[in-house]
């Protein structure tokens, strides 16, 4: 009877017919089992497949949809009652989960329809079976059937619940037909207008004065938010306020780049690094190390054009802050085979430039560089009259000329500077030997080999004699000691091949011999 009505291939019946033989198949029970648990499961497996969908007219998906809304019900304990039956009538090898997920491959494959009418039955289907299972789901292209229906129960007064099967065609009239007429009877009959009259809105009807002043304020907030951006606007809600602290400004380092404001962010974070360190703050030795990692592997990306001289400002001074917990970090990265030659040279030019501004060679750097003050005129006191004309030479004058007054300006700025070498601790276990430790155990890397190695070589001989030098800043015993042991390294590159190598071994020969 299931194949010859709802299986049929092409049923002329009204889909009346389908909700009445449900309900007969519902009253008929053999023992406590009834029919409809029995061929309930078969319906929908043939209502659930691709094939079916694709290969059957609209008016045959139709009606077997509408009789499985019918068999469903319109609550939760029909509907459960109904799989219950469908698992004792199988004997248990076709549980509930095997019912619910035929339905929801079918529900699947009328939602992805590009008819209509067959993606409206499977909305149906989804709803009615997501209420049976305790969950609430709504499709908005029903909210107008479900209104119609609504509508003609109130209008019928009958207190039947909703049938989830009767939502779809009945006597041949479409729901989307049926929606429009009940829209249309809803709305409020208009009257011609004067136009020379104050224009009043058809919402002021239903809502008192509290409503409508609320309303018209929030239709003005909503107005005023899309107002256009001025031309003179100078997008200071867009930037980034300054870090306060290491953990702010290592958080800006980290966001990433699918941020709208990613370049923004990591620009403030690296920009505020110099100033921040330059206060000493107490999470330094906490955060030492992730933040050199994180700088040294940062790459200009957003094309700034002072990315380089930051960087490497902010790999110094936290050198400079905290040098035995960054130069390990250093040497880690500089001994790692994954790093790329361009970061370990970077590395190399770090820790030169930190041994320099440590022992205060950078001062004495800047005193040879400065340009050599003007010869002081000499003038003589006294009046003309009594200043003799025919003296020979300038001494003789000045051994008769008395001067008064304040000293000049040349002997107030020739005061000796005073510098403490902090590096003398540090060069040895911090800076030297962790380097030199490193490149005797790395000799066979394959950096070594490669084409551009003796760039790296020639920087890292440079980098150990800025270690020896800066120690003989202040003619520090450990700068013999050094000096002692890098001749020996060196030596064997004094026949070098590669011209930067050979230059660097005579400018650490140079330092050896000084220091030894």
């Amino acid at each position: 009877a299931v194949d010859l009505v709802i299986l049929s291939p092409s049923p002329r019946e009204d889909v009346g017919v389908a909700k009445l033989f449900c309900r007969l198949l519902k009253k008929s029970s053999s023992s406590s089992l009834s029919f409809l648990g029995v061929h309930f499961p078969r319906v929908v497996s043939v209502w659930s497949q691709g094939t079916f969908v694709n290969f059957n007219d609209c008016d045959k998906q139709r009606f077997v949809t509408v009789f499985i809304l019918s068999a469903m019900g319109g609550n939760s304990d029909e509907g459960a009652s109904l799989f219950k039956d469908c698992t004792t009538s199988t004997g248990g090898n076709n549980d509930d989960g095997d019912v619910v997920g035929d339905l929801v491959r079918g529900i699947s494959v009328r939602l992805q329809s590009g008819v209509e009418s067959v993606r409206l039955d499977g909305m149906r289907v989804g709803e009615a079976l997501a209420g049976i299972l305790g969950q609430k789901l709504t499709f908005e292209e029903l909210d107008e059937e479900r209104l119609t229906e609504e509508g003609r129960a109130a209008t019928e007064g009958t207190g039947d619940k909703h049938d989830p099967g009767a939502v779809s065609v009945s006597h041949g009239v479409s729901t989307g037909t049926k929606a429009k007429v009940k829209v249309e009877s809803r709305r409020k009959k208009k009257t011609l207008l004067n136009p020379d009259d104050e224009y009043v809105s058809d919402d002021d009807d239903d809502f008192d004065d509290d409503d409508s002043s609320s309303s018209t304020s929030a239709c003005s907030s909503s107005c005023s938010s899309h107002l256009p951006y001025p031309l003179s606007d100078t997008e200071d809600d867009l930037t980034i306020p300054p870090p306060n602290y290491l953990l702010q400004a290592l958080t800006l380092l980290r966001t990433p780049e699918s941020d709208a404001l990613a370049a923004t962010k990591i620009w403030t974070g690296l920009s505020a690094l110099p100033s921040l360190l330059s206060r000493r703050p107490p999470d330094c030795p906490d955060l030492a190390a992730s933040l050199a990692r994180e700088v040294l592997h940062m790459q200009n990306k957003y094309d700034w054009e002072e990315f380089s001289c930051v960087r490497t400002q902010v790999l110094v001074d936290l050198v400079v802050t905290e040098p035995n917990i960054v130069v390990e970090c250093l040497v880690v990265e500089w001994v790692d085979g994954s790093v790329g030659l361009g970061i370990k040279m970077d590395i190399l030019a770090v820790v030169q430039e930190s041994a320099m501004r440590l022992s205060g060679q950078h001062v004495f750097n800047a005193l040879a560089q400065r340009p050599l003050p003007p010869p002081p005129v000499t003038r003589i006191s006294g009046k003309s009259s009594l200043v003799k004309t025919d003296l020979k030479s300038l001494s003789a004058v000045n051994t008769n000329t008395r001067r008064w007054g304040r000293p000049t300006h040349e002997t107030m700025t020739t005061k000796k500077t005073t510098l403490r070498n902090a590096f003398v601790t540090l060069a040895a276990p911090t800076f030297f030997y962790p380097f030199y430790t490193a490149f005797l155990n790395s000799r066979n890397e394959p950096v070594w080999s490669s084409p551009s190695s003796h760039l790296l070589l020639s920087q890292f001989i440079d980098a150990l004699s800025t270690f020896v030098r800066c120690c003989n800043v202040s003619v520090h015993p450990v700068a013999k000691v050094l000096a002692n042991d890098l001749l020996p390294l060196v030596w064997s590159f004094r026949v070098a091949d590669e011209v930067d190598v050979r230059r660097a071994f005579v400018r650490a020969l140079g330092v050896c011999l000084e220091c030894g």
